[in-house]
Parts: C-alpha cells; sequence; structure tokens
C-alpha cells in the first residue's frame, strides 16, 4: 500500500491551538496559586464581614494611601460608568469583595481606609444615601492595623489588576508614587507588576504627556503613544496637537514608525549639541558632509577651547 505523503503532516494551526491551550492552563495555573496565597493572608491578618450603612459611614473615602486613581476629590468619580455600577449592584448585589484596613487616628472618628474597592464603595454609599437598605453578606475583608505595607499593596495591585480598575494614566501615578516617593525599588515594582525595564519607563513616562494624548493612552496602546509623543514634540509649535493626535492615532504601529522616522529627519538639525547633566562634558554631532572649511573651523574652535 503506498504511503500517503501528508499521513505525517502536522496542521500548525493544530499545534498553536496546543500552545494556546498550554497558555491559558498555565494562567490559569497563576490565578488560581494567587488566590491561594491571597486567601493565606486574609486568614492570617483578615476578618470577613458584612457590609453594612454603619460600616460605610466609618469608611474616610478621603483617605488615598492605597487608592492609585488620579482625582481631587470623590466627587469627581461620580459619573455615568459609577451609574451603571450603582444599578448593577442595587439589582444582583455586589458580586466581588472589597478591602479595608483599620486605621487609628483618623480624621471625623473614622476607623477604616479602602486598600482596594473604591468604585465598588462608592456605589454602595451612593445607594444608602439614596435611602436603599444595604446588607452585603460576608463581602467585605478588614485588616488588622498590625497587617504589613507589603501585604496590604500586594492585595491592592492583585485585586486591581484583576478589575481592572487602573487606567494606564492612573498605573503611572501609582508606579511614581511607589518610586519616588515610597521610595520601592524599580526592580520590586516590575516584578508586582510583571513589567520589563522598557514598559517600565514607557508607562511611568505618560505622567509627562500632553492631556489630550493621556485621555487615548487606553485605547491606543502604550507603544503607540510614546512614539505620538515624540513627534508632537517635533510639530508642537507647527500644529494642533488634537490634529496631530487624530491623524497618527489610526495608524498602524508600523505606519506611525515610518511618519516619525520621515518628520524626525526633516527636522534634524545642522548642528546637535548635548551637555550631560553636570556640565562637564559636551558632544557636538555636525549633520552635514565635512568639507575643508569646516575642518579648518573645527580645529580653530579646538585651538579656543585648549586656550579657556
Amino acid at each position: 500500500m503506498k504511503k500517503d505523503k501528508f499521513s505525517t503532516f502536522q496542521n500548525p494551526l493544530s499545534k498553536r491551538k496546543e500552545q494556546i491551550n498550554i497558555s491559558d492552563s498555565l494562567i490559569s495555573e497563576n490565578t488560581k496559586q494567587s488566590e491561594i496565597e491571597k486567601n493565606k493572608i486574609i486568614q492570617k491578618f483578615g476578618n470577613i464581614s458584612n457590609i453594612t450603612s454603619n460600616l460605610i459611614n466609618l469608611i474616610d473615602f478621603d483617605n488615598k494611601e492605597f487608592i492609585n486613581r488620579i482625582y481631587n476629590s470623590v466627587d469627581e468619580l461620580k459619573n455615568d460608568e459609577l451609574n451603571d455600577l450603582i444599578e448593577s449592584i442595587k439589582e444582583i448585589g455586589l458580586i466581588n469583595s472589597v478591602y479595608l484596613i483599620e486605621k487609628d487616628n483618623l480624621k471625623n472618628n473614622k476607623k477604616f481606609i479602602i486598600v482596594s474597592g473604591l468604585r465598588r464603595l462608592l456605589a454602595i454609599k451612593s445607594l444608602i444615601e439614596a435611602g436603599e437598605t444595604i446588607r452585603e453578606i460576608n463581602r467585605v475583608i478588614i485588616f488588622s492595623k498590625d497587617t504589613p505595607v507589603d501585604v496590604l499593596n500586594k492585595i491592592s495591585i492583585d485585586e486591581n489588576t484583576k478589575r481592572k480598575d487602573l487606567t494606564m494614566l492612573e498605573l503611572s501615578y501609582k508606579l511614581r508614587k511607589d518610586s519616588k516617593i515610597k521610595k520601592i525599588p524599580i526592580e520590586q515594582l516590575m516584578s508586582e507588576h510583571n513589567l520589563n525595564r522598557r514598559k517600565f519607563f514607557r508607562i511611568t513616562k505618560i505622567m509627562d504627556y500632553p492631556k489630550e494624548l493621556q485621555e487615548i493612552v487606553d485605547e491606543i496602546g502604550v507603544n503607540k503613544a510614546e512614539t505620538i509623543n515624540k513627534i508632537l514634540k517635533i510639530n508642537k509649535y507647527n500644529e494642533d496637537i488634537r490634529d496631530i493626535i487624530s491623524r497618527c492615532q489610526i495608524m498602524t504601529e508600523r505606519e506611525l514608525n515610518d511618519y516619525y522616522k520621515k518628520v524626525a529627519k526633516k527636522e534634524k538639525k545642522t548642528i546637535d549639541i548635548k551637555i550631560n547633566n553636570k556640565n562637564t562634558q559636551a558632544v557636538i554631532k555636525i549633520n552635514k558632509k565635512i568639507t575643508p572649511e569646516i575642518k579648518q573651523l573645527l580645529k580653530e574652535f579646538n585651538e579656543k577651547i585648549e586656550n579657556l
């Protein structure tokens, strides 16, 4: 019997499917392990309780120690998304738990601050203020006063990541705050947020972007946002920021990179001088063919510098 020449052929799509299944399995295993670790933390430091109007009244909503959203007042968070959450909780209750920690010396006789679940707690507070009866069973974990800060940070990061509570701008704010104010080592933050060094610094730079670009980072992605910001720096005096962003955000990453190279080349200076932060070294780059006349000028310039 003649052997079918395709009998040993392996479908690449089938192989890809196997890889996806393995990847999904690993993600599921990691999630499971994360839940096990979190449950151990809760057993050691926390108590599971019910959410009542009395509890809500004892929360200091103005304390932002573990909150990484960018806002001046909680009133700024009262928008359509919060209204949707209010309606959801009103209809089906609170699905995901919230996390608090007991604290001493809080203002206005408050007893707790929020570790994770700001929007959910604001939604419940709004329902209570509207006269709704709230009693969510076993939906709040209250950590004891002696819970280590690194444990609380771990819970906050884990929950915010799973619930997608942080925008890229808010993550940028958090990473900067943790690094510069809390003095947490960059390597530790990279590990906690599963970021490589390049992406870490890309994200922290978002805080410096124009507001018009910050608003769409989640929509277009960090890589495209970084390239658009480079283009804005070159074009900022020639064209309106919104016009540039509008044109660039619909490009693919490849098209955007090609466009940036074109713009950067057009704006290339004849002479580029870079001086280090300590003013101890300067690099002069001449982007032009070096003619005998230029060589002579450089020689004279060098002699003048040596005689200073």
